[in-house]
């Protein structure tokens, strides 16, 4: 009688054990990709809660084994507070703003940036804020040698487009123009793209599709773009490489960076027909 006692207690006991589900997932920062240690997620309603390891990567637990679905809110200090509804059992990514920094004074990164053979000279600019109560980034570069030669990217992108549970997206549109006189290359385009990321482990999609014109060549068409952007976490290194399908020739656009408390250091490549540019840079973030 007291074994079968026992039995009755352990079982009981255990149940609410038995109904745990786990979610794992990542928080990372919005703006720079990179993983937020620390940060607070808790059940709604409830007390349930956990924090971020030092990569932003989480693991959570303590979810009713009848409930498909669970309302997360994610807080830390400097940011805005987050709250969305996770699928049990699967894995998220969450990516948090700025708080009233983000509202009143936009973050921004400077940098100077050396084209290393046509356009010698430039910067770019990168600013973060909301408006429309939407998340947005603006960035503008250009680099020339004072001639006649130039390289010009002007993109507006809204950040952080939630779709359910499947991921994070941000949509941006896109203007690029490129003048190099010993090449007689003088080149324009518009394109809309779209960054998709998935599973926290996995590379971040990129897609886009736009018009290009080759004005010498008179070549004008619609084309396509497909990339991936990563950030590998043992040497902080963000990887970014995107292909475009232009009529008759190919774009290859690459980024690598790394930032360094508030500097910021990359390599850039632009690669058009027989046009490249390799350029370097060095930029300040300002928050």
């Amino acid at each position: 009688m007291q074994l079968l006692t026992v039995l009755c207690l352990s079982l009981l006991l255990s149940m609410p054990l038995l109904a745990q589900r786990t979610i794992v997932g990542r928080v990372t920062d919005r703006f720079t990709g990179e993983g937020i240690p620390g940060v607070t997620v808790m059940q709604s309603r409830s007390d349930n809660a956990t924090s971020t390891a030092a990569d932003g990567t989480f693991l959570f637990k303590c979810i009713p084994a009848d409930s498909t679905s669970v309302s997360l809110s994610f807080s830390s200090i400097g940011y805005m507070t987050v709250e969305q509804l996770v699928v049990a059992a699967d894995s998220v990514r969450i990516a948090l703003s700025g708080g009233t920094r983000c509202n009143l004074a936009p973050d921004a990164i400077i940098e100077l940036v050396s084209g290393l053979r046509h356009t010698p000279f430039g910067g770019r600019l990168q600013a973060y804020g909301y408006r429309f109560s939407l998340p947005l980034r603006a960035t503008i570069g250009y680099q020339t040698d004072f001639r006649r030669n130039f390289q010009q990217h002007l993109q507006l992108e809204w950040l952080g487009l939630h779709v359910s549970h499947l991921g994070t997206f941000n949509i941006g549109i896109r203007q690029q123009a490129v003048r190099n006189t010993p090449q007689r290359l003088q080149f324009r385009s518009h394109s809309l793209t779209v960054e998709a990321g998935f599973y926290h482990r996995l590379p971040v999609l990129l897609l886009g599709v736009g018009r290009a014109r080759i004005i010498d060549e008179r070549s004008t068409g619609f084309g396509y773009e497909g990339g991936i952007r990563h950030y590998f976490q043992p040497f902080r290194l963000t990887l970014q490489l995107t292909a475009t399908r232009w009529p008759g020739y190919w774009q290859w656009q690459g980024e690598i960076s790394r930032n360094i408390q508030r500097l910021r250091v990359a390599l850039l490549l632009n690669a058009l027909d027989q046009y490249a540019q390799l350029s370097a840079s060095l930029g300040y973030s300002l928050y």
